[in-house]
């Protein structure tokens, strides 16, 4: 037996070497959660479970498995000394605490700890929305930094509370990563309503439902504000339809621009919020006619401009074949661009409500996934030489991410189509390592590195909605793929065809009815 293999003398043997050992029972405190016994036989064989990742790596012998409970369970009862409750409450709380952090351990041995990391880092983030001063993003980062090395020294030690500090870390994360969002997004606003000349390059071009024009603008020069007050960016409504005009244009107009509104009504969307995170400072409407600057644009500006040209060559054919609100929910469906949508057709979706799909995410990024993924690899099935040689997976999978990622450009790129196409990908890249893609690590991988760029994106309904429903459906499909699920279909006899078809439209009602019981709450509280 090695010498790291025997116990270490306990503080009260240290103190007086001839005290007989005596269990925590006789001590007079609180009654144990688990009794050391009498110290282990230095010439026996200790016994030892293996920790870590899977079970594998280093071992926890027997007995500092039981010195270390009885620490936590020493801290922990100092803790709930404190609280004045009766000595039965108190012992409760004991049980539970420690139960709890037991729990949080089987969580992470058994490699579970990723998604509770994410949600985490998430509360985080909005617990950085709602401080009523901002904080020092570098003590917090610290913070951070040093709950998360002290955690991986613990777990590989063997010792207590390493998910919790690991927890710790990752709300600490959260809060910090807010913080610095705020930084890079603190922008001038403009400070009053002001009639201004603006000369600025197109970023965005969206047609409105009153046949004018949404234009949004990186501001290059604006007369008769002071410098400290000109934003970078603003959106201007024009209402003439001439000149011509294309996304990476650069143009000067006179506009009438005011600050960004906060919420309209009390605990209503902050547009104002929404707008600092985008970088917008201004917001109004043209006055008069805009002119087009000779302007030579920058290769990223060129491809931009590409894009732009191709989204609205692809919206102007869809409404010369489906006028009206068809061609308006075909476009907003198809590239992005929803201002088409006239406001009783709006309002129709929003009383129905499904106005929420009219914004590009999950459900298009996954219907376009499943349908190149799905239909290649069968297409590719039919081909021997193909089939036989590569895995059509693969490929049907390297084909749907770049795919997918050409929706993404000719959708607009926005906040919600960018978080949904980060969630395929980490999917797609799964199968492309032959991993499995329904997880939910997977769901939290997605989370953090959405949440890590764009922490204030855990305010947004679009956000929430889509996490919850991914969520709650890939939990079902660990539920229905379970070994409890196997085995009772292993003992069921073989399904009919009309069976496999009635167990088919079955699973999809229930897939279905998770996802809108999970969105249900965001959607009635935004919708």
């Amino acid at each position: 037996m090695s010498r790291s293999d025997r116990p270490p003398p306990s503080r009260s043997a240290r103190a007086n070497p001839a005290a007989p050992h005596r269990p925590v029972a006789e001590r007079g405190d609180a009654p144990p959660l688990i009794d050391a016994g009498p110290p282990p036989d230095p010439t026996a064989v200790p016994a030892t479970r293996p920790i870590g990742p899977g079970g594998r790596g280093l071992t926890w012998p027997a007995w500092r498995q039981a010195r270390a409970l009885e620490a936590a369970r020493d801290a922990l009862a100092g803790l709930v000394a404190t609280i004045p409750l009766g000595a039965g409450w108190r012992h409760r709380l004991d049980v539970a605490t420690v139960a709890l952090g037991a729990s949080l351990d089987r969580e992470l041995d058994r490699r579970a700890g990723l998604p509770w990391i994410a949600v985490f880092f998430a509360l985080g983030a909005a617990l950085y929305l709602t401080l009523p001063a901002e904080p020092i993003a570098e003590v917090v980062l610290v913070a951070a930094v040093a709950l998360a090395t002290g955690a991986v020294v613990r777990r590989r030690r063997g010792g207590t509370h390493a998910f919790g500090m690991a927890l710790m870390a990752a709300l600490c994360a959260g809060l910090a990563a807010g913080a610095y969002e705020t930084r890079r997004a603190d922008e001038p606003r403009l400070d009053r309503q002001r009639t201004v000349q603006v000369t600025g390059d197109i970023d965005a071009l969206q047609p409105t439902a009153r046949g004018g024009r949404r234009l949004t603008l990186t501001v290059v020069a604006m007369s008769g504000v002071p410098d400290a007050h000109v934003p970078r960016r603003v959106t201007v409504t024009l209402i003439a339809r001439e000149p011509a005009l294309s996304v990476g244009d650069r143009v000067a107009l006179s506009a009438r621009l005011s600050p960004p509104r906060g919420p309209v009504m009390p605990d209503g969307y902050d547009f104002a919020r929404g707008r600092f995170f985008e970088g917008i400072g201004a917001s109004g409407f043209a006055l008069g006619k805009p002119t087009v600057l000779p302007f030579e644009p920058r290769f990223a500006r060129a491809l931009t401009a590409a894009i732009g040209e191709a989204r609205h060559a692809i919206a102007a054919r869809i409404t010369s074949a489906l006028p009206g609100d068809t061609g308006a929910i075909a476009v907003a469906l198809i590239v992005g661009i929803e201002s088409g949508v006239s406001a009783a057709a709006a309002e129709a979706l929003r009383a129905s409500g499904l106005y929420h799909i009219l914004s590009i995410s999950g459900l298009h990024m996954t219907l376009v996934a499943g349908l190149v993924l799905f239909g290649l690899r069968f297409s590719l099935a039919l081909i021997p030489a193909i089939a036989l040689t590569v895995s059509t997976k693969t490929l049907a999978a390297a084909a749907a991410l770049a795919i997918t990622f050409a929706y993404l450009l000719l959708s607009g790129a926005d906040v919600p189509a960018v978080r949904a196409w980060i969630m395929i990908a980490v999917a797609l890249v799964a199968v492309l390592i032959h991993r499995r893609a329904l997880t939910q690590r997977a769901v939290a991988l997605a989370a953090l590195a959405i949440l890590a760029v764009t922490p204030s994106a855990v305010a947004a309904p679009g956000f929430q909605m889509s996490f919850l429903a991914v969520m709650a459906l890939v939990a079902a499909w660990e539920a229905k793929t379970g070994p409890a699920a196997e085995r009772a279909r292993a003992a069921r006899p073989p399904l009919s065809p009309t069976g496999k078809a009635i167990a088919l439209v079955r699973d999809a009602a229930l897939a279905s009815l998770v996802a809108g019981l999970a969105t249900a709450p965001v959607a009635a509280d935004v919708f």
